[in-house]
């Protein structure tokens, strides 16, 4: 498995606390690449920005 899926398979385990849904899969995830220096960049969009759990989710995606 390359180190772009390792990362999707991460991400998939932070989910929406209200919806049990994983961010991956709710496409709030955007823009995820990997330098082959094995940089990773990518972009966290919550689907509202006045959601209350949209911090404790960037904590969550940052420690995975």
């Amino acid at each position: 498995m390359d180190l772009k899926n390792k990362i999707i398979n991460e991400l998939q385990k932070v989910t929406d606390h209200e919806t049990s849904i994983d961010v991956v899969s709710m496409g709030l995830i955007k823009d995820l690449s990997v330098t082959s220096e094995g940089k990773v960049s990518f972009k966290f969009r919550p689907s509202s920005s006045v959601c209350p759990l949209v911090f404790s989710m960037a904590i969550e995606i940052r420690k995975q």
